[in-house]
Parts: structure tokens; sequence; C-alpha cells
């Protein structure tokens, strides 16, 4: 056996090589060995067989590795993912996890394990300063969801279109803004609504449609406006409905869509739906209806992202009406050009575009249609536009 050979036998021995190293890196280079492996070899050779009080745990990991003939590579691979763990169990349990895991595939489960180790931290209310060298600086405020919703509401009420602007009116030059009144909705269900009455709230929180919460209790005695809503939910109240009369959704549907989603319905976006766009689930332009089960909340972002046109697909996943809701349908599931609905949606669009070039039966003209002299009531503010 050649040389070369000899050093990739034993390097692709693993454990055996590791077993046979020191767990001092200065006896490893007095052996002629360089500071990288050397400090590889001590590193292994401390961790597989030194002394731990999980020495049941090592065991494991030994016998896991040598299982799955782990080389030398593989198990520095693994002890770059347990570094990463703060806590020693952990950090043993995942080695075993690991250690049994084929070589092609640890990545993938050390990913994995890894998200689920890290617990998401709750950031801590306060006020905190950024300074850069080259500028600009930065303010961040972190509060309750209530109090950071009417901070927003009160520079709204400066300056709607520059909030920028408008904070340095309030906060440096001494302007007043406005706490709104609660302007949004507030989603409630009959049995939620029934144990408020009850005198049951401070059990219950409540989502808002502008990214606050608030117990019922606080639902009872907080300032509403006289444009605000609650809504209070049935389980079986019919959808408001528009087929294909109008594209962009009603203000009475946004106003029953926030029972449903108080966000933007894409997994993970906390954007809450006054700031969202109304979304087609089978597009408009693939023949979907304006009807409550087609439509949902999407920030303007995950629409814009939403893979659902053939013609420019994005390769980012699509939402979608399941059994179990909106549900998001990531780009290595079905296309949305495969769902039945979507199907029926065009061959119906299809049949309606034939049947309008088809020369229409002339009738007599009717009387002229007159519009109603009273004008429906519009929200106070206008939302975001309608995405497709």
């Amino acid at each position: 056996m050649g040389d070369i050979e000899t050093y990739i036998h034993l390097r692709n021995s693993g454990i055996a090589l590791v077993e046979n190293a020191s767990s001092s890196p200065d006896e490893l280079r007095a052996l002629g060995a360089d500071a990288s492996d050397a400090a590889e070899l001590a590193h292994l050779h401390r961790t597989y067989f030194g002394p731990t009080r999980f020495s049941g745990k090592q065991r494991k990991a030994r016998t896991a590795a040598q299982t799955q003939k782990h080389s030398l590579a593989t198990l520095s691979l693994i002890e770059s993912y347990t570094a990463k763990v703060k806590k020693d169990l952990d950090a043993w349990n995942l080695r075993i996890k690991l250690a049994g895991t084929p070589a092609h595939k640890i990545r993938e489960v050390a990913t994995t394990r890894l998200k689920e180790l890290r617990r998401k931290r709750t950031p801590k209310p306060g006020v905190r300063f950024t300074y850069r060298s080259t500028g600009p600086n930065s303010m961040t405020i972190t509060d309750d969801a209530t109090v950071i919703a009417d901070i927003r509401g009160t520079l709204e009420s400066v300056n709607k279109h520059n909030l920028l602007d408008a904070a340095r009116t309030v906060i440096v030059t001494g302007g007043v803004g406005t706490k709104p009144a609660v302007h949004a909705q507030v989603v409630v269900t009959l049995d939620e609504f029934d144990r408020i009455i009850n005198g049951d709230g401070d059990e219950i929180e409540l989502q808002l449609t502008n990214g606050a919460r608030m117990t019922g209790a606080e639902f009872l005695s907080y300032k509403f406006a006289s444009i605000g809503y609650a809504t209070i939910v049935h389980p079986v109240e019919g959808p408001i409905n528009s087929y294909r009369t109008e594209r962009s959704a009603s203000w009475k549907q946004r106003l029953t869509l926030c029972a449903e989603t108080q966000t933007c319905s894409r997994p993970g976006c906390n954007k809450p739906a006054d700031y969202c766009q109304v979304h087609h689930i089978i597009p408009w332009q693939a023949g979907g209806y304006t009807n409550i089960k087609n439509l949902t909340f999407l920030c303007a972002y995950h629409n814009g992202i939403n893979d659902d046109d053939p013609q420019r697909p994005t390769g980012r996943g699509y939402m979608y009406r399941l059994n179990t809701g909106v549900s998001f349908i990531p780009p290595w599931g079905a296309p949305i050009t495969a769902m039945p609905e979507y199907q029926e949606a065009v061959a119906r669009l299809n049949a309606e575009k034939a049947a309008a070039k088809t020369p229409a039966t002339t009738q007599a003209p009717g009387p002229p249609s007159r519009q109603s002299d009273t004008t429906p009531a519009q929200p106070p503010e206008q939302p975001p536009p309608d995405g497709s």
C-alpha cells in the first residue's frame, strides 16, 4: 500500500484512528503532525475517549459512528454542529443522533435539529440605539403589541405618508399627535363573547387587524371609535361573495376575511391584515372568483412572490385553500395549474370568452338603469390595493 492509500485508509478509519491518537495536541505535534491535524485529532480523542460525566452517551456515540463507518472528516463535521449547542446534554444527544446518521444526511438532520433546539428569544421591552460610523443611526422601540399599534396610529395622525417625518415632529419638535381610537377590526367568536360578558375576559386574548392584541377585559374598557368594528363570528355564517362582477374585494369582504386571519396568511409572516393586500387564491386572470373562499390576506412582498402565474413562475410556492384552511404549498408540491379548482376556473373562463364571441340575439332596449341615490358606506381609510 502506497503513502496516499495509507493516508486515505487511516482517515477513513474514523473512530479507530481517533482511539489511537492523543488528547494532547503537543504530543501529536511532537510526532510530526501539523498544528491543524494535531488540534483536530486531540479534540476528537477527548470527545469520544476522554473523561466525561456522559460516559454512557459517549459509548453510544462511538458505537454509532463505528456502525456508520464515519471518516475523520465526518466526525469533524458532526463536531462543527454540536459546537453550536450550549447545553452539554443537548450536545451529546445531538452527537449520538448524527453519529448514527448516514454521512450524506448529516447536514440535513443537523440543521433540522438545531432549529428545534434554538429557542425563540422573547424581546425585552425598551428603547435601543444603534450608532454607525458613517450613519444613518437607528432607534428601535420594543413594547407591548397594543402600545406599538398606538404609537403607529399616533404617528399616522401627524403624517400618514411619512412616518419618519411624523416621528421627528412628535419626538424632536414636541408636536402632539392623537392617540387613535381602535379603527381596526376585533375578531371575537361567539363562545369568547359569552365568556367576556360573563366576566372571564382576562383569560381570553383577542387579535386586532392592526397587529395589536388585548384581553377580553381590555376589549370592554378600551376606547373604540365609532368607525371601529367588532366582528362576532358565528361558525355557520354565510360568506359574502362577488363572483366575477368585481375584481377588488369589497370593504365588507375585507372585514369578513379578518374573521379568518388577522395577519398575512403566509406562514411566519406577522404583517397585520390592515396593511396587507387581498389575494385571489385562484388568480382573477385564471377565472377565480372574488368570493370569500377564494380570498386571503398577503402582504405586498408575499403577494408578489406567490407562484400562481404559469407565465411568470417564481419558484417560491403559493397559498391554497385546503380542507384545513388556507395553507402554503411549497415549491416542490403540485403546481397550482394541477389543482382541480384552478382547472375548473380556467375552463369556465374560456367558455365565457367563447360565449362572448357568439353573436347575441338582439333584444329590445329596456328602460335606462338608474343608480341608487344613496352611496353605500365606505371604510374610513383606503386599505392597500388588492393583488390577484
